[in-house]
């Protein structure tokens, strides 16, 4: 096995590892990823045409049905950042330990107010208790108080519906230092699993149950541009 460790983590590169070290051991060391679907393919051209109208105002007319809910919630938006990009030390704010490597990501929407937009799109309406304990969401609100020195007003998904009649819900939280500290240890104890599996060379042989593709390595796209 390729002695491959990581120079970075991210909110991807964490939640797979924890949920098949498999799939993470393929993409991240073997670098053979599965194809892209067509939820990924609907979900990159909702965020693509939701960037734009918040831009510009325009909106594509493929995805009119889709940006007018959107603009219904926000008619005038405003932003500091569009997919702001982060790379930064990874420090518990309670002990200030730091992670041996940075942690990095997209921020899809800051807008002028603080607030950090997460933009989903889905089949059905997300739990209530999604946006307060979701641990990218927690990433993004860490990495923006090192960006910009100052905490967000919030956090918040805008959830695209994915009904006959499309809506798009806001889901709103806030995140705390515990939060945070939470997050760190997380993502500390995944580092550690991560460091013995490719010091030791030897990955797991199988899938574990929670894979969503556990057959994608059959037919599985090299070289593919993922964080």
């Amino acid at each position: 096995m390729e002695n491959r460790h990581p120079k970075h983590l991210s909110y991807s590169s964490l939640s797979k590892f924890e949920t098949c070290p498999r799939c993470w051991w393929l993409g991240y060391v073997k670098n053979i990823w599965p194809p892209k679907n067509e939820n990924l393919i609907f979900g990159k051209k909702i965020h693509e045409a939701t960037y734009k109208f918040i831009k510009t105002g325009e909106q594509p007319l493929d995805t009119i049905q889709y940006t007018s809910t959107f603009k219904k919630l926000y008619p005038n938006p405003t932003f500091v950042a569009i997919e702001q990009e982060f790379l930064v030390p990874f420090i518990n704010p309670l002990t200030k330990e730091e992670l041996p490597v940075p942690i990095k990501g997209y921020i899809d929407w800051v807008d002028e107010s603080g607030w950090l937009h997460d933009i989903k799109t889905s089949s059905r309406p997300y739990a209530r208790n999604r946006v307060d304990d979701d641990k990218q969401l927690t990433l993004y609100a860490y990495a923006y108080r090192r960006l910009f020195g100052k905490e967000e007003r919030g956090v918040r998904f805008d959830v695209f519906v994915k009904n006959v009649k499309p809506i798009c819900i806001p889901y709103s939280s806030c995140r705390t230092d515990e939060q945070i500290a939470a997050a760190w240890n997380w993502a500390q104890d995944i580092w550690w699993q991560i460091e013995r599996m490719v010091k030791d060379g030897n990955p797991p042989e199988k899938h574990t149950q929670n894979c969503w593709n556990p057959d994608y390595e059959k037919g599985g796209v090299e070289n593919a541009s993922i964080m």
